[in-house]
């Protein structure tokens, strides 16, 4: 037998970690995994040889969770490395919404899944709970329950395992975020001064261009949290996390924009030093600059991204009859638009853990492997090898569809036509609304506009935008960019 394991160490992870009941060798792992994914295919006996013959010698290794799981008797073990949750539903900052989270993040550690979750929606510790007269424990109180959660359904029962039973559980891989306006912000990043709190986490604070510029300019900065005192009902029903959101429903009311103030730092810099001296020490907490991320997010029109899990970000999307989902929620039998038109799924394996880089075209960005297989010039090759890359035309039936346009895609357009930049104000790009122009305040972008701003012009609004200062004077020249034509 060849002996595939160069030193004990490997071969101890492979028994602890991978190796099933079924398993005697590693090429018995091999066999196993090979025959599950082939399970799906026409000929099976030719994909068993095929799937085998790349695992073979560690030539390729799949995910963790598909050579740990793929092809066993255990049907409620995932073959997704990782998930990435948040609240949901009406009254996200409740208990029941709380709770719900907190139940998804149970399954999906039982399942074996890694797990990342953002907890902007939940109110800061002494907020005041009106129903019960009392005040909340703060949003990293509440992670104890994430935290002891992980702690049992990831221990197991200390005894000695059973024929047929796993070498051992896989640890609850978490990562967890918070907003730097958040007002337990500086608890969060002080979080693991103490020893053993939350240590099934990883925690990241979400820094936004705000924050940045005002670390860079020495400015003021304030912890707010949406003022559900004074708008419960509007809490309940639309807040999610996303202060910007909130704010932009108060526009008539910009002395407070619907929040309240719990902290103000006289220099940004103060809660900068914070988070790095914490990093320094403990290499905890991580940063996550959440404008770029979703700057870079090609999906920036319908989703805004605060949450990551440890693993593989969740923002691979395809487009399907039922339109733009995530891979991991591709199944077999799913039709995809590729570059030869309607493509059924027939089968989705991983391909293990991979660097994945950003490609700047003159059509847009391309997030992807250096393995990634792309046309260019009508020829299939790897992303390493592309000089150029053709455009895939989108299928005229799903743009023929009855359809409306996402407020930030008309918002766009707009801006192209009859926006402008104010150089004074740090490049500020703003909407000219004249007085043929009024309906735009009650249409679906309403909730884009921010404030009217007659010092800049008498048609000036100050919006929500996605093109930025250096695109805008293109169109004085009638050069739009490509990716808004």
């Amino acid at each position: 037998m060849t002996e595939y394991f160069t030193n004990d160490f490997s071969k101890e992870i492979w028994e602890t970690k991978y190796q099933d009941s079924q398993d005697t060798t590693i090429e018995d792992t091999w066999l196993r995994v090979a025959t599950a994914l082939a399970s799906v295919e026409k000929d099976k006996k030719k994909r068993i040889k095929e799937f085998y013959s790349i695992l073979e010698g560690f030539a390729f290794t799949p995910g963790g969770r598909i050579t740990a799981n793929a092809g066993t008797k255990r049907a409620s073990t995932t073959m997704v490395n990782c998930f990435t949750d948040g609240f949901e539903g009406h009254d996200q900052d409740s208990l029941e919404g709380i709770y719900s989270a907190l139940s998804r993040q149970a399954r999906i550690l039982a399942a074996e899944g890694g797990y990342g979750i953002c907890c902007n929606v939940m109110r800061p510790r002494g907020a005041t709970i009106g129903g019960i007269g009392n005040q909340s424990p703060g949003a990293i109180k509440f992670l104890e329950l994430w935290d002891k959660s992980s702690e049992i359904i990831t221990s197991g029962s200390g005894k000695e395992r059973r024929s047929g039973e796993k070498n051992s559980i896989s640890k609850g891989a978490q990562l967890v975020s918070i907003s730097v306006w958040h007002p337990d912000v500086i608890e969060f990043i002080e979080a693991k001064k103490n020893p053993g709190h939350l240590t099934k986490f990883n925690m990241s604070v979400l820094c936004t261009d705000d924050f940045m510029e005002a670390v860079q300019k020495d400015r003021p900065w304030v912890l707010v949290f949406p003022d559900y005192e004074n708008y419960l009902k509007l809490y309940k029903e639309k807040w999610n996390g996303n202060i910007d959101k909130w704010i932009n429903l108060f526009q008539d009311n910009s002395d407070t924009w619907g929040t309240k103030i719990y902290h103000t730092f006289e220099s940004a810099r103060e809660l900068w030093a914070l988070i790095m001296d914490n990093t320094y020490n403990r290499n905890e907490p991580g940063v996550q600059f959440v404008d770029t991320m979703n700057r870079m997010n090609n999906l920036y029109y319908c989703e805004y991204i605060q949450e990551s899990n440890p693993c593989q970000p969740g923002w691979a999307k395809v487009l399907t009859q039922d339109g733009i989902r995530e891979l991991t929620n591709i199944r077999p039998g799913t039709q995809i638009w590729s570059e030869t038109g309607w493509t059924t799924v027939q089968y989705k394996t991983s391909s293990g853990r991979k660097e994945v880089y950003k490609y700047t075209t003159t059509a847009g960005i391309f997030y992807g492997t250096e393995e990634h297989k792309l046309v260019s010039n009508r020829e299939k090759k790897q992303a390493r090898n592309c000089d150029v890359i053709d455009i895939l035309r989108g299928p005229q039936d799903i743009f023929a569809r009855d359809t409306k346009l996402h407020p930030k895609v008309i918002m766009d357009g707009l801006v192209l036509g009859d926006g402008s930049v104010h150089k004074a104000s740090n490049n500020l790009v703003y909407l000219c609304i004249g007085s043929n122009d009024t309906d735009y305040l009650e249409s679906e972008i309403s909730d884009m506009i921010k404030i009217h701003r007659p010092g800049l012009s008498e048609t000036a609004y100050e919006i929500y935008i996605t093109i930025t200062a250096d695109e805008l004077p293109r169109t004085y020249k009638r050069r739009i960019t490509k990716q808004y034509i």
